[in-house]
């Protein structure tokens, strides 16, 4: 077997209650802090988490939280926008994409992230990982991966149009992500995406808990299915597109299909925070693919139990 597909194959064995000893005392650990610091779920929650475990998506706005924190994290991340967008690089990158086909049919022309913006990965202080670490969403994700949740990804995106004769690449075209059969994904728009500015899209009901979870399980051979097959087989009504505002929020299970990016007009200016089951995250291939976040930086310290048990390496 291929190592890549084993160690795929370890994940959904984690997922499915097939544990070593040291993964179950890892399991116990984070469903003990989960349990120690949480409180009852309020409404809105509630409605975010029947709806993931019924669809594998759900979608709402910041406000809907009436959570004045909350907010102010999203106005320092919708600055940090401003900043990312206006840099003289950011720019500089946007314009030899643009004018490459070549870089955009061999990489993922269309997308400027936090490396391009910053030259390095996104850390605590930069505002991004701060928005995702709220004891709000936490809570979400640790009742659907059942358990204290670990970050695994933070990142920020600009995509932009791609050049006329561009044709959806990568992530623009429907995959399953490979890490585990639940991954908790939380995107934010820091400003409006509309139909035409490439929204993210997913299959309702293609989770693993759902009636499309038969469809294409995910191998490194066939991430990607032709063409049309998913549109064979889903109704049109399954699927979902993330369009919105600035402060549209999508929680996603993106072991179901999902896809995005693709842009007809404009830019879409986007972030996005990934969690997993911290039993899953201490396989080899998954933690060295981890963002290391500076638990040093001042932040860590103002973080809650739970969002510190989140950002640092402790199992």
């Amino acid at each position: 077997m291929n190592n890549n597909n084993k160690l795929i194959l370890d994940g959904y064995r984690i997922e499915k209650g097939h544990l070593t000893e040291e993964e179950k005392k890892i399991d116990n650990h984070s469903c003990r802090l989960f349990t120690g610091h949480t409180t009852a779920l309020a409404a809105l929650q509630q409605k975010i988490l029947k709806d993931l475990n019924t669809g594998g998506v759900s979608v709402c706005h910041i406000d809907e939280f009436k959570k004045p924190a909350m907010q102010e994290n999203f106005e320092r991340l919708r600055a940090y926008f401003i900043r990312f967008r206006d840099a003289p690089n950011t720019e500089e990158v946007i314009q030899q994409k643009r004018k490459s086909i070549t870089t955009w049919s061999t990489q993922k022309g269309f997308e400027i992230n936090a490396t391009h913006y910053l030259g390095r990965h996104l850390d605590l202080g930069d505002d991004v990982p701060e928005f995702f670490l709220d004891d709000e969403l936490l809570t979400i994700a640790g009742h659907y991966l059942e358990g204290a949740p670990k970050a695994f990804h933070f990142n920020s995106w600009v995509h932009v149009t791609p050049p006329t004769t561009a044709s959806r690449i990568n992530s623009m075209r429907w995959h399953r992500d490979p890490e585990a059969l639940r991954v908790f994904k939380i995107f934010v728009a820091a400003k409006e995406i509309t139909p035409e500015q490439g929204p993210t899209q997913y299959i309702r009901g293609s989770h693993a808990k759902g009636k499309y979870s038969h469809l294409q399980e995910y191998r490194i051979t066939n991430r990607y299915p032709p063409d049309g097959y998913i549109e064979k087989h889903v109704d049109s009504d399954d699927i979902v597109s993330v369009v919105g505002p600035p402060g549209t929020i999508a929680f996603i299970d993106t072991y179901g299909f999902h896809r995005g990016g693709y842009l007809q007009i404009g830019e879409r200016h986007q972030a996005q925070g990934v969690f997993l089951k911290p039993n899953v995250l201490q396989l080899p291939k998954w933690q060295k693919q981890r963002i290391k976040l500076n638990i040093d930086h001042p932040s860590y310290h103002r973080l809650s139990p739970l969002a510190q048990y989140a950002a640092n390496e402790e199992f």
